[in-house]
């Protein structure tokens, strides 16, 4: 199925509009509606998040009310963006309060302005409901109604093994088996996403596929690059998932080590009116990714400042990123705790994170006096940068 975006949209919602039964309004054309009916849904609310730069941690999360396994979701939005409605009833629990990560429980769907969308299906040991919108959902509901199963009986297995061993402390328990059943079925399930974007590649659903894929680290660099050089550029352009498939593989290479630095200008700036990395060039630069909302983030301050005060009479200097916090709160912590170096945010308007490829919170990059990157926290394969700095001034 190798139809583009804008030919998918259109029979969607064109579908949509000449399928809808009852004297139901029409959904706003900058809106989605999403129906669902699921049996043996037996929770009462449920939680959605939804990918926004503006809320902590990027993601926007609310609640959903539940009555007799039926709710409903509106929102509106710009262009296409993906959704995940978690239900705790199919959460992989190992005890009351550890669960293991699994995608499994959720509901996962693309909101796209004007979609009608309906989801049915059943709450078993996993979420067995997928979407349907005579067109975009659809095709994403196909890969996951392949993977879920074989994603859940791994994820199973996981949690089966470890609730036994931790029920039996005296015991040694090899995981040799289950690490070998468990990489069979991320095969199986690898193949079929392959598979998948192969089939639909000039789809919202195959690039938003190939990008978590690449996010998670299941697809390598040369796979993804592979895939997303056969993408039509012409159709896909405009999608949001495209953009930023783009802009990450670029940052690949503009960030490894001994590169030149990636522009970083911005007017989300703590004080003044603007700013341009250019500007500390000289210095040795500590460049930190962070927000408020980060424990990990937030625990390494007191070794920022640290150093900061360390090497205060060489030039030495840290720029901070933040992402997913409100101005209101990000000004605040930096002045509750003294955060005394640059401050700078990223927002959905000015997004910061994709030149240098960050995914994960915190990340850190350290460049040079002449602007190339000497450290990059994501391939320093366990060193730590402030060895590094201390090198650099001690050595």
């Amino acid at each position: 199925m190798k139809n583009g975006f804008k030919n998918l949209f259109i029979a969607a919602v064109c579908g949509m509009m000449t399928g809808c039964a009852g004297p139901r309004e029409k959904t706003p054309e900058n809106t989605f509606v999403l129906r669902a009916e699921i049996k043996n849904l037996n929770e009462p609310y449920l939680v959605y998040y939804e990918k926004n730069d503006l809320y902590p941690g990027g993601y926007r999360m609310d609640t959903l009310k539940v009555i007799d396994g039926k709710f409903e979701f509106r929102d509106s939005l710009d262009g296409v963006k993906d959704y995940r409605i978690f239900v705790k009833q199919a959460t992989k629990y190992i005890d009351e309060r550890a669960s293991l990560p699994t995608i499994v429980n959720q509901i996962r769907f693309l909101g796209y302005p004007g979609a009608e969308i309906t989801v049915r299906g059943e709450i078993s040991d996993f979420v067995n409901a997928y979407p349907s919108d005579g067109g975009i959902n659809d095709t994403y509901a196909d890969l996951n109604r392949k993977i879920y199963p074989l994603l859940n009986e791994d994820v199973t297995m996981r949690m089966e093994h470890f609730k036994y061993s931790r029920a039996n402390p005296d015991i040694e328990i090899s995981y040799d088996s289950v690490d070998r059943r468990s990489e069979a079925l991320n095969s199986k399930v690898f193949e079929i996403k392959k598979a998948f974007i192969s089939d639909n590649l000039n789809t919202p659903a195959a690039v938003y596929t190939l990008l978590t894929a690449f996010n998670r680290k299941e697809f390598d660099l040369e796979t993804t690059k592979d895939y997303y050089t056969s993408m039509n550029e012409e159709e896909l352009k405009d999608l949001s998932f495209y953009k930023e498939l783009g802009g990450r593989l670029d940052a690949i290479e503009s960030t490894a080590v001994g590169s030149k630095a990636p522009s970083l200008m911005t007017k989300n700036v703590l004080e003044g009116e603007g700013f341009d990395l250019e500007s500390l060039k000289g210095n040795y630069v500590l460049i930190d990714y962070w927000g408020t909302w980060c424990g990990p983030c937030m625990g390494e301050m007191p070794k920022i400042k640290e150093y900061v005060e360390k090497y205060a009479d060489k030039n030495f200097v840290v720029l901070g990123v933040d992402s997913g916090d409100t101005e209101e709160n990000w000004r605040s912590m930096i002045e509750s705790r003294q955060l005394n170096w640059t401050h700078i945010r990223s927002t959905p308007e000015h997004d910061l994170l994709i030149p240098y490829n960050v995914n994960a919170f915190p990340t850190k990059f350290l460049i040079d006096p002449e602007g190339k990157i000497l450290y990059n926290s994501k391939s320093a394969d366990g060193k730590k940068v402030f060895d590094v700095i201390d090198e650099i001034f001690k050595g």
